[in-house]
């Protein structure tokens, strides 16, 4: 590479949060063109509810089963 794109990715790299943060508004913006702002509100709203479980999951080693029963209400068994 030439030293000009190492520098940029040089740049990129220490700015993650920015990068993904742009990447993440770009996306968003495109979806709320394309898709309209509930219909991505909507699918903002599943992938941090995926996310959160996922998160659920690798930090206290629990299962998909007792995670949704701490979030679901109670129902018949």
């Amino acid at each position: 590479m030439t030293p000009v794109r190492d520098s940029i990715w040089e740049e990129i790299l220490r700015n993650r949060g920015k990068a993904l943060g742009a990447a993440a508004g770009l996306i968003i913006g495109l979806m709320i063109m394309d898709f309209g702002v509930f219909w991505t509100a909507f699918i903002v709203l599943c992938t941090y509810a995926g996310y959160r479980v996922g998160k659920g999951m690798d930090d206290h080693k629990e299962n998909i089963v007792e995670i949704l029963d701490r979030w679901l209400p109670p129902g018949n068994r």
